[in-house]
């Protein structure tokens, strides 16, 4: 079977659609894909929707030939809330809860996170969530939040889905038993991971009131992005319970 690269494309549309491409993507296709004259790739539009493509003979435009259909998302949305890191650590998290199947990440400001970060970021995190969805064959691109407080988090989502703080204790399950005892009664998963330095007691209560359930990753104590990979591997590969 042929493998094609893939482009994200947000204006690709239909089927017979004739695109002009931007200057980055037909940059990109043509000089660092290497892609020529009618040569075909997949575009997506990171809405859920790919086409094979071909492009025109001067490369600057592209038709969207016939549509694709991967079957590569998870039957869960699977929500991802996790503290603003140090150096760069949250890029690494964005690209990997990307390939595991999350539909949206919400950055977020807690007592003992670093402070807001620059504009810039959330448009970089937007790219690397692009790249990865593209390199994972996904058909949807995470969509990324701007850094908010946890407390305006806690008052989003689905009241009915399942939502899980990471925490330390002795006396806390393991997400792995709670995933397995619950039936769903909603699409939606949500995880949080707090920074490096731990949540405060105060915002575990606040997360505790409003329904969110203190989940273990085991008996070691992980780094934030360990506890983010581990938590999204579990409940992405653990058997859903449909509502």
């Amino acid at each position: 079977m042929t493998r094609y690269f893939r482009l994200t494309i947000p204006q690709a549309r239909t089927e017979g659609d004739y695109l002009t491409l931007t200057p980055e993507q037909h940059h990109y296709l043509g000089h660092v894909l290497r892609l020529g004259p009618r040569a075909n790739f997949i575009a997506m539009n990171g809405q859920g929707q790919a086409w094979l493509a071909e492009l025109s003979l001067d490369t600057s435009q592209a038709t969207l030939i016939h549509p694709l259909d991967h079957a590569h998302e998870l039957p869960i949305d699977l929500v991802l809330c996790i503290a603003i890191l140090r150096n760069n650590a949250l890029d690494q998290v964005i690209h990997q809860a990307t390939e595991l199947g999350v539909q949206q990440i919400y950055p977020l400001l807690t007592s003992r996170s670093l402070p807001e970060p620059s504009p810039q970021k959330l448009t970089r995190w937007q790219r690397i969530a692009q790249e990865a969805a593209e390199q994972s064959e996904r058909l949807y691109v995470p969509k990324i939040a701007a850094p908010q407080a946890w407390t305006e988090v806690l008052k989003l989502g689905d009241p009915l889905s399942r939502k899980y703080i990471c925490s330390l204790g002795e006396q806390i399950r393991p997400l792995v038993n709670q995933l397995a005892d619950q039936q769903a009664t909603s699409r939606e998963i949500w995880l949080a991971v707090g920074p490096e330095a731990g949540w405060t007691e105060t915002e575990q209560e606040l997360a505790r009131a409003v329904n969110w359930e203190p989940v273990s990753l085991g008996s070691r104590t992980l780094r934030a992005i360990t506890a983010a990979t581990v938590g999204l591997g579990l409940i992405a590969n653990h058997p859903i319970k449909q509502p």
